[in-house]
């Protein structure tokens, strides 16, 4: 199961779709998660039906078609693989997409359970389109269509979204701002995710992609990495603990590839060092290639987005979000992959910010 969603911001496309495939469980093979070692942490053996992987959902169509899919692989690969087909030919239209979506995707999956939400350019008006998906109304959301196992909890996060998105070395459009609103979504589901797998038990997350009409054409959301922290108002000030995961989204040959960085504790030094992990997700309508550590990506990105889990009793935690963009790649983060394991370092003017944050929402909850 899954969840997915098409919707506007400001007027700006988003498609959103998260990446776990459940299914019977898996004995023959180890499954493991960017946000978790492994799934038995979730599904101890024995469960029955477990995650069994992870896939892209989040498909680009044509410049002008971007969708994603939820519910049964084999069906929902066959409606991409047709919409894909339409698309190469220039047969897609908003007429066309949505006779296809209400009369023939019916015809080709039958009775499986699949969804399919999308967004699609059409001259010079944007629409959205669904099959077998919810379109709700959520405020400072427009025109949303969702679908999944995970719809219901999505739709109440993004109904209680708070505003306390923060945007630096950004640039003030609305394409900017609509991506960072997004960030700021899929960041708080990875967060919660990491903190107390419920989305996972619910049978979607993982990791999140996204996509949007970026200089005239669909692409999807490139080059992020995610910084979660934990934070404690105390009497004498804030602490901000170390990170508990570092996450890097990039594409290659239209392969997500994700770099996952997590402490922990040598057992030979007693220190803490970063565990690295990378996982690839191919494209299923593209050739397969090899893959090595070689292709691994660097971890510093045009957007950084750190969300810091606030806690400040006796209020209830609140996770704050904090993106930074910067179009030639962040100077914030200093990288060393040299040693035997990576080294993190930030910026003090890094630092500085993200604490500025949290003392402004401090003293506005005051």
């Amino acid at each position: 199961m899954t969840v997915v969603a098409a919707f506007l911001l400001g007027g700006v496309p988003i498609v959103m779709g998260d990446m776990l495939i459940s299914g019977p469980e898996r004995t023959d093979a180890k499954i493991s998660l960017p946000t978790v070692d492994h799934v038995t942490e979730v599904f101890p053996s024995g469960s029955g039906y477990s995650i069994v992987g992870m896939q892209q959902k989040v498909f680009i169509l044509s410049e002008d078609l971007a969708v994603a899919w939820a519910g049964n692989v084999m069906a929902a690969r066959t409606l991409i693989r047709e919409l894909s087909n339409m698309a190469r030919a220039g047969q897609v239209t908003g007429v066309s997409l949505n006779s296809f979506l209400r009369e023939d995707a019916r015809r080709i999956v039958g009775d499986s359970n699949v969804s399919l939400v999308g967004a699609f350019r059409d001259s010079a008006r944007i629409c959205l389109c669904g099959y077998n998906a919810q379109k709700i109304a959520v405020p400072g959301f427009q025109d949303m269509r969702i679908a999944g196992s995970g719809a219901d909890a999505v739709t109440r996060l993004f109904s209680d979204l708070p505003p306390s998105l923060e945007a630096t070395r950004g640039i003030p459009n609305a394409l900017f701002e609509a991506v960072g609103r997004a960030l700021f979504l899929t960041g708080v589901l990875l967060h919660l995710e990491i903190g107390n797998r419920e989305s996972l038990r619910t049978f979607y997350g993982g990791g999140y992609e996204l996509a949007s009409l970026i200089e005239h054409r669909f692409s999807k959301i490139d080059d992020i990495t995610y910084v979660f922290w934990y934070a404690q108002v105390q009497s004498d000030g804030v602490r901000l603990n170390v990170p508990n995961a570092y996450m890097k989204f990039g594409y290659k040959d239209d392969a997500l590839l994700i770099r996952s960085l997590h402490p922990k504790d040598n057992p030979k030094t007693g220190r803490q060092i970063l565990d690295e992990n990378l996982y690839i997700y191919p494209n299923f309508l593209k050739p397969a290639r090899q893959w090595s550590l070689k292709d691994r990506p660097s971890m510093n990105s045009r957007f950084v987005c750190s969300y810091i889990l606030v806690d400040n009793p006796p209020q209830l935690p609140e996770i704050l979000c904090h993106v930074d963009f910067e179009p030639t790649g962040s100077t914030i983060i200093k990288f060393d992959a040299s040693g035997e394991k990576p080294v993190v370092q930030f910026t003090s003017e890094f630092f500085n910010q993200v604490k500025k944050s949290i003392f402004a929402h401090i003293n506005k909850s005051a």
